[in-house]
């Protein structure tokens, strides 16, 4: 949600409104089947479309099971929310963080938490 938030999925203006992708995730098919617009970004049919892959390339990219790079390389479970953020378009990790810290009444989030404390026991 404060991905979705950060990109304004929810502004009729916004890219990620346009495309129904909350997350603005680009498309790396190397054959090209995924419907993307000018700037890579995919296409979505329906906002909840967008809004699955987006939570399944969240998991993904939190369990290690991505290419995805942050700071200090690939990501791992034990990669930063800061590294998370670095692999989105347009994130202020900051607001990411005081979001997650709201949504799940938890002030000891921090830019350093790592992605392991995002994993939901019993979902691997």
């Amino acid at each position: 949600m404060a991905i979705a938030r950060e990109h304004e999925a929810f502004e009729p203006g916004s890219e990620a409104f346009q495309t129904l992708n909350p997350g603005l995730l680009r498309s790396y098919a190397v054959d090209r089947v995924d419907r993307v617009n000018s700037d890579g970004i995919r296409l979505f049919a329906n906002f909840q479309a967008g809004w699955q892959v987006l939570l399944n390339n969240l998991q993904a990219k939190c369990e290690g099971h991505t290419k995805a790079r942050g700071y200090d390389g690939l990501l791992t479970p034990d990669s930063s929310l800061m590294d998370l953020t670095k692999t989105f378009r347009y994130l202020n990790v900051r607001r990411v963080v005081e979001f997650l810290k709201d949504a799940l009444d938890d002030h000891a989030i921090t830019e350093l938490t790592k992605l392991s404390f995002f994993i939901i026991a019993g979902e691997e």
